[in-house]
């Protein structure tokens, strides 16, 4: 690897991370400060800021302030870690989804890397023509020659290009800023430096972050993991053969696994230090305390959720349940006569509490019995739910026929003191009470009732048209059963607070009481069922049509195979143009330029498609590449995509589809951390999904229907989670 070509990477990074990045903080407090704005966290939670930044990562929304500046937007530049590293949502039901449901967090102007300072520069700040095109091409060639360069090295030719670029728009930027770079430019290499802005430029701090996230959601996908891992290994392996890196052997083991995977240590893509090494770098620079973009720590070891790892698959009425403990009630109230339990609650610390209406009292005791003790209630206590690990609320009915309002009691049950009393119209005491986003939730007359603890106002009126009973709080959901049904409790009922929506669901049997795994299995399966069926519809139905559209239109062009096609004049002077920017070739100059295509060739697609010839040219020209013998199934729908837009013939109905349907992938899928969409994503998403396939083959879309049933498969699900979230190309 030439040292020179590390040092020109290093220069070229030392200049984005030190000249460039504190440039675009500067002139985002430079403008918040002309405006009046005392902190970035005051200017971005201001009207108008976070108006605009909520409709760079949000689509269909039409917020309830400020409607004519709504936006609909076919791509929304905001990922999920950015947006969460700036806002967070406000506590409590929303009306619907709009800007008015965040508030900014206390985020410094520091934190805000070169992608994130030059979103809100392009979008929120005053910048006159000239600075919004310095600062939309040097974000460009962070991404074009830093976050996408896998070797750490730029070549003599591509700096040529580069640095007379940087230094124009720079200094268009800030003037004073000479001298920084002249300085930058003779710096001399440091690999110690270079590693450390290496690591930080591949964003690998969000990447290891993802892979984290990921590995959480999987409980039972060994098998998956270490398929993924023998691909990648035969994958890198090729790669660095075409890089004519040297790869060596070592051995490593995968931490928290009951599997050792055989690895190769190797030169850090020609940065000298090991895999082990570069772990090392990693923890390091973690113990300084770095973060990732989104500013949320990375934790090693990646898997350690043992409620996740063993989750179990359940159908509706299969008994899972087993006996564990049994109490005896009859000594627990050391007496012979009836007692009545109108409501009990187990605390997250294990104790059970009681509600004893008849007795005016609620009875706490450990599940083994002991350690009883009583707080009195001066009337009857209904139901009871837990407000934190030692503080409980109960409902109660009216005092007197004068005071014919409801109400919520708290209790410390520690002190055993109450702590405060809300008077609740309209709510009916022995309806049930739950907690949703830290508010109550109880019961009324063919409604529920949301109500703040902090103030005792009800916020929010949620009509049923039901008697409610059995009232639980899952997620996002409200979980009730109507006690006049007529169909003996076997309807469960709940209200989906995303979507505004009440759904019922038959049970084979009469329901007592709701409660939820402490798996989460009741607030996430059919989220997740959502993530999978959009998934499955881009990787089963999307990715294939992109590659049979290929096929046929070189197929047609009289080439035999996706190598020749890619190895003609034409496609291969398009791509490397795409990926190269502005170079006069040797041959075609007429055709050189500088395309504004609609996604960029990143090195390492380029470095899939092509290789370098040898002492064939002096110049930076398409001549000095081949095509590498590809197969249409290597290509993921972010490659395909370029080349059919790029490359084939197409309408250009056909052309907005690759594009939406490639910018859904991304929004949905590619930055989703979670495996999870909502349902109110879902209602906004499938229709286009479905518009859109059928605008390339209406065949498809039968495929794309038979898909939208599909029963959660978690196993099915984490494998297209692992893929879809590019781990292959991440590890």
């Amino acid at each position: 690897m030439d040292r020179e070509d590390q040092r020109r990477y290093l220069v070229v990074g030392s200049v984005i991370l030190e000249v460039v990045t504190p440039l675009f903080q500067q002139k985002i407090e430079n403008d918040f400060t002309t405006g009046g704005f005392g902190s970035l966290q005051t200017f971005i939670n201001s009207q108008s800021v976070i108006h605009t930044l909520f409709h760079l990562r949000h689509r269909n929304s039409w917020c309830c302030k400020d409607k004519p500046n709504c936006h609909n937007l076919s791509a929304l530049p905001l990922v999920y870690c950015q947006w969460n590293k700036l806002f967070s949502e406000k506590p409590g039901p929303g009306i619907h989804n709009c800007h008015c449901k965040f508030s900014a967090n206390p985020v410094q102007l520091n934190e805000l890397d070169i992608t994130l300072s030059s979103l809100i520069l392009l979008n929120c700040c005053n910048l006159s023509q000239p600075e919004e095109e310095a600062v939309q091409l040097l974000r460009q060639y962070k991404n074009d020659y830093l976050s996408h360069n896998t070797t750490g090295c730029i070549t003599q030719t591509e700096y040529n290009t580069l640095w007379p670029d940087l230094v124009t728009y720079i200094l268009r930027l800030d003037p004073t800023k000479q001298d920084d770079l002249v300085r930058i430019e003779h710096r001399p290499l440091d690999e110690s430096l270079c590693k450390k802005y290496f690591t930080c430029l591949l964003d690998l701090y969000q990447q290891f972050e993802e892979i984290m996230s990921t590995m959480q959601t999987v409980h039972s996908s060994i098998q998956v993991v270490s398929s993924s891992i023998g691909e990648l290994n035969s994958s890198v392996k090729t790669a660095f053969q075409e890089m004519d890196t040297t790869v060596h052997r070592t051995d490593i083991a995968v931490q928290g696994m009951d599997t050792t995977v055989q690895e190769m240590g190797k030169s850090f893509q020609g940065i000298k230090t090991s895999v082990q090494q570069t772990n090392d770098l990693l923890k390091e620079l973690l113990h300084k305390g770095l973060t990732c973009e989104c500013g949320r720590q990375i934790i090693i070891p990646i898997c350690n959720d043992e409620r996740r790892k063993h989750r179990k698959q359940y159908q509706l009425g299969q008994n899972i349940f087993y006996f564990h403990q049994q109490l005896n009630l009859q000594l627990l109230f050391n007496n012979d006569k009836e007692i009545w339990i109108s409501d009990v609650k187990m605390m997250d610390d294990g104790r059970l509490v009681f509600c004893l209406p008849f007795e005016r009292r609620i009875l706490i005791c450990k599940t083994d019995g002991s350690q009883r003790d009583s707080i009195y209630v001066h009337r009857r206590s209904c139901n009871v739910t837990a407000v934190n690990n030692s503080v409980v609320a109960v409902t109660v009915p009216s005092l007197t026929e004068g005071d014919l309002i409801d109400r919520i009691e708290m209790f410390d049950l520690n002190t055993k003191h109450k702590l405060k009393s809300i008077s609740v119209t309209g709510m009916v005491s022995f309806y049930g009470i739950t907690i949703l986003n830290n508010k109550f939730v109880v019961g009324g007359v063919g409604k529920l009732l949301i109500v703040d603890h902090e103030t005792g106002e009800t916020i929010q009126t949620i009509e049923t048209g039901c008697r409610l009973n059995n009232l639980h709080a899952s997620g996002d959901k409200i979980f009730f059963t109507d006690v006049f049904s007529g169909n003996l409790n076997k309807t469960l009922n709940w209200y989906n607070y995303i979507d505004k929506t009440l759904y019922t669901k038959t049970l084979s049997s009469s329901s007592t009481s709701i409660t939820s795994l402490q798996d989460g299995s009741l607030m996430e399966r059919e989220d997740k069922r959502r993530y999978l069926v959009v998934g499955s519809v881009i990787l089963e139905v999307v990715t294939p049509l992109v590659q049979q559209k290929i096929e046929t239109d070189y197929k047609t062009g009289g080439f035999g195979s996706l190598q020749k096609f890619i190895n003609s004049q034409d496609v291969i002077h398009t791509l490397f143009h795409i990926r190269h920017g502005i170079a006069l070739c040797c041959n075609d100059q007429k055709n050189c330029r500088n395309p504004a295509a609609f996604a960029p060739l990143y090195t390492y697609q380029w470095n899939k498609l092509y290789s370098r010839n040898q002492g064939l040219c002096n110049k930076n020209c398409h001549c000095k590449y081949t095509a590498n013998s590809l197969q249409l199934t290597d290509l993921d729908i972010s490659l395909s995509s370029v080349i059919f837009i790029s490359c084939c013939t197409l309408s250009q109905n056909e052309k907005e589809a690759v594009q939406m349907l490639r910018e859904y992938k991304n929004k949905y899928l590619s930055h989703n951390t979670t495996g999870c969409i909502s349902q109110t994503e879902y209602n906004t998403l499938w229709p286009n999904l479905v518009l859109y396939v059928s605008r390339l083959d209406s065949d498809k879309v039968k495929d794309v229907l038979s898909i939208e049933n599909r029963p959660l498969d978690e196993y099915l699900s984490n494998k297209y989670h692992t893929c879809l979230l590019d781990l292959h190309e991440q590890v």
